[in-house]
C-alpha cells in the first residue's frame, strides 16, 4: 500500500504584447500568475505467484484512488486589466486485474494472459458556472506470447486483442484493436547479433485530452479537449546490430514509426476569439538513426553515450523537421561509494502545427552505503543551467509562442537517507507492487 501527498506552488510574472493586425498597433501587458496544486494518491496492490512442476501462475490485483486540487489565478495589466481564475477538483478511481499463465509445449515457451483495467474520472469545475465532467472506461486485453531459441536464431512473438468500452457524459462507445509484436534475433557468434522488431499498438486518449473545459493561459484563445476522441494506432519497426567485445557494447539502429488517426490540434476563429480543440485528423512518420555505446569497467561500473538523428514529417500539413537527441550517463562504484548520473542534449517534441523545446536535463547523485541497510546520498539536478521550456504553435489564423524560465529549477540540491528492509523476494516481484498511477491534473506549472 502506498499513499502520496504532492503539493506544488509556483508564482510567475512576465510581459506580453498584443498586436492589432488592422492598424498594427501594439498593446503591452504585464502579467502575474499564481499556480497552486495539490494531489493525494493512494494505491493498494496484491501479488501472488504459484509455481507448478512445469508451469507458473501469476496474479496481480491493483486499486488506486487519487484527488487533485488544481488552481490558477492570473492578472494581466495594460490598457485593460484582465483577470481569470481556474479552479478544478479532479478525482480518479481505478483498478486492474492481470492474471497470466506460463508453460512449455514442444520446446516453445508460452504465456497466456489477460489485462482488465477500469477507471472512473471526474472533473469538477468550481468557477462561476459550476459544472462536472465524468468519464468511465473499461479495457479488456487478452494475449498469447511465444518464444523459442534455436542455435543462432531466436523468436519472440505476441498477439492480442483489445476492446475499450467508454462512457463519456452518457455517450457509450466501443473500440477494437489487434496488437501484434514480433522480435527476431540472429546471433552470428557470441559478439555479433542482428535484431528486427515490429509492433503495433493502440493508444486511447487520456482524460485530459477528453476534457471539455477551457485550460488556456492565453486570454485571446480558448483551449479544450474533445470528449469524442478515439484511440490512435502506432506501428514501429526497428533494426539494430549489436557488437560486444572487451567491455564495449555498441548498438547502432534504425527505427521507423508511423502513427495513424493521430490526435492533433484544430482551430477556428470566432467572435469569442480563437478556439482550439483536438481531433483524430493527424498522421506522422518518424525516421530515427543513431547508436548507443557503453563501456563497462570491471568491478567499477559503466560509462555510456548515445545519440540519434530524427526526421519527422506530417503528410496532412506538409510539415517536416530534423533534430538530434543524445545523452551521457554513468554509474560508478568504489568500495562503499557510488556515483551515478546523466547529462543530455536539449529535448524536442513535435505535433502537427506544434513544436516544443526544453533545455538540457542533468542529474548527478553521490551515494555512501553506511551499512547493509542504510544509504546516505546527496544529489544535484539541473546542473549549471536553469530549466527552460519553449512552445510554438502555427495554425491557420493563429500563431502562439510561450517561454518559461524556471528560476527555482537550477542547481537543485537534494539530500536523502534510505533504510532498506530485508526482503528475500526477487526485485522483479517487488516492482509489481510499486505505485504506477499518478492521478491527473488539467493545468500544469
Amino acid at each position: 500500500m502506498t499513499i502520496n501527498d504532492i503539493p506544488q506552488h509556483a508564482e510567475g510574472s512576465g510581459m506580453s504584447e498584443i498586436t492589432d493586425l488592422s492598424d498594427n498597433s501594439i498593446d503591452t501587458y504585464s502579467y502575474r500568475r499564481d499556480f497552486d496544486d495539490k494531489s493525494r494518491i493512494g494505491s493498494a496492490n496484491l501479488y501472488h505467484k504459484h509455481s507448478f512442476s512445469a508451469s507458473e501462475l501469476e496474479l496481480l490485483l491493483q486499486f488506486h484512488l487519487s484527488s487533485n486540487r488544481n488552481q490558477v489565478d492570473q492578472l494581466e495589466q495594460g490598457p485593460e486589466d484582465i483577470i481569470y481564475t481556474y479552479d478544478f477538483r479532479n478525482q480518479r478511481l481505478g483498478g486492474s486485474f492481470t492474471p497470466s499463465y506460463r508453460f512449455s509445449l514442444r520446446d516453445f515457451n508460452w504465456k497466456v494472459g489477460m489485462n482488465t483495467n477500469y477507471q472512473q474520472n471526474k472533473i469538477d469545475r468550481r468557477e462561476d458556472n459550476r459544472s462536472q465532467f465524468t468519464h468511465k472506461e473499461w479495457t479488456e486485453y487478452a494475449y498469447i506470447d511465444v518464444n523459442h531459441n534455436w542455435r543462432h536464431f531466436s523468436l519472440a512473438a505476441s498477439a492480442g486483442m483489445e476492446v475499450v468500452f467508454r462512457s463519456v457524459e452518457g455517450r457509450h462507445d466501443r473500440y477494437y484493436s489487434f496488437r501484434p509484436v514480433v522480435n527476431l534475433n540472429y546471433r552470428f557468434n557470441a559478439r555479433h547479433s542482428l535484431t528486427l522488431n515490429y509492433n503495433m499498438q493502440s493508444t486511447a486518449p487520456d482524460v485530459v485530452q477528453l476534457n471539455p473545459y477551457n485550460t488556456s493561459s492565453d486570454t485571446l484563445s480558448v483551449t479544450t479537449g474533445n470528449p469524442y476522441l478515439k484511440p490512435y494506432r502506432t506501428q514501429r519497426t526497428r533494426l539494430s546490430y549489436t557488437l560486444a567485445a572487451r567491455g564495449f557494447h555498441l548498438e547502432p539502429s534504425v527505427t521507423y514509426r508511423q502513427i495513424g488517426d493521430q490526435i492533433v490540434s484544430t482551430g477556428e476563429e470566432t467572435s469569442e476569439g480563437y478556439i482550439q480543440s483536438l481531433a483524430n485528423n493527424g498522421k506522422s512518420k518518424l525516421w530515427t538513426a543513431g547508436a548507443a555505446l557503453r563501456y563497462t569497467i570491471r568491478g567499477v561500473g559503466f560509462v555510456g553515450i548515445r545519440g540519434h538523428w530524427n526526421r519527422i514529417s506530417f503528410p496532412v500539413s506538409g510539415e517536416r523537421d530534423s533534430y538530434w537527441e543524445g545523452l551521457i550517463n554513468w554509474g560508478l562504484n568504489f568500495q562503499r561509494w557510488g556515483l551515478s548520473g546523466y547529462y543530455g542534449l536539449p529535448r524536442y517534441s513535435y505535433a502537427m502545427y506544434k513544436q516544443g523545446k526544453s533545455r538540457s536535463e542533468s542529474w548527478c547523485t553521490l551515494t555512501y552505503s553506511a551499512s547493509d541497510r542504510v544509504d546516505l546520498s546527496v544529489a544535484m539536478r539541473y546542473i549549471g543551467l536553469n530549466s527552460k521550456i519553449q512552445n510554438w504553435t502555427e495554425m491557420s489564423g493563429y500563431s502562439y509562442y510561450y517561454e518559461n524560465r524556471f528560476t527555482n529549477r537550477g542547481n537543485i540540491v537534494m539530500i536523502g537517507i534510505r533504510y532498506k528492509i530485508q526482503n528475500k523476494k526477487p526485485e522483479r516481484s517487488v516492482k509489481k507492487l510499486e505505485q504506477i498511477d499518478k492521478g491527473f491534473r488539467l493545468i500544469r506549472e
